[in-house]
């Protein structure tokens, strides 16, 4: 089993990221490009985060490419955090807990569907905030780890 994980992670993360380096993307836009990739992948917006990546790739000139094959990497993480987002975003901001079953979110929608759509975005928002602050220190952490592995890889001496 382990050889098998060993195959599959070079396959598909160490040898696209070397490939990266050996085209010329410097190490810091590369360490960038999974820095926002990776945080903006798990920002609990569903269905946002390929233009997001996109928007961030052009703003900061970071590699398309990279930026959002990390995005689709970290995508089963978004989905693993997002109720967790919600629900420390519904205790930081003291909002009453709204049940997570589908059964019930249908009855909110049939009983008052603008309300319940205010309910949702209002309990978004906070699992949004929650993100932001975490995304902060998380991302200068995965910078600072990965720009001495990419700098060891990179074909050309730094400056």
């Amino acid at each position: 089993m382990r050889e098998w994980i060993k195959k599959y992670l070079s396959k598909n993360v160490k040898e696209p990221i070397i490939s990266f380096l050996q085209q010329g993307i410097t190490p810091e836009k590369l360490a960038l490009s999974i820095v926002f990739g990776a945080l903006l992948g798990i920002i609990p917006l569903l269905g946002t985060t390929t233009v997001l990546c996109a928007i961030a790739a052009f703003s900061l000139k970071l590699n398309m490419i990279s930026i959002q094959f990390v995005n689709y990497l970290v995508y089963p993480i978004q989905l693993l955090l997002f109720i967790p987002f919600l629900k420390i975003g519904e205790y930081i901001f003291n909002l009453p807990p709204i049940p997570m079953s589908v059964s019930r979110v249908i009855e909110m929608f049939l009983a008052d569907w603008l309300g319940t759509i205010k309910t949702i975005w209002q309990i978004n928002l906070t699992g949004i905030c929650v993100w932001l602050i975490l995304s902060v220190p998380v991302g200068f952490l995965i910078y600072f780890i990965t720009l001495p592995v990419f700098r060891k890889f990179a074909l050309y001496p730094e400056k």
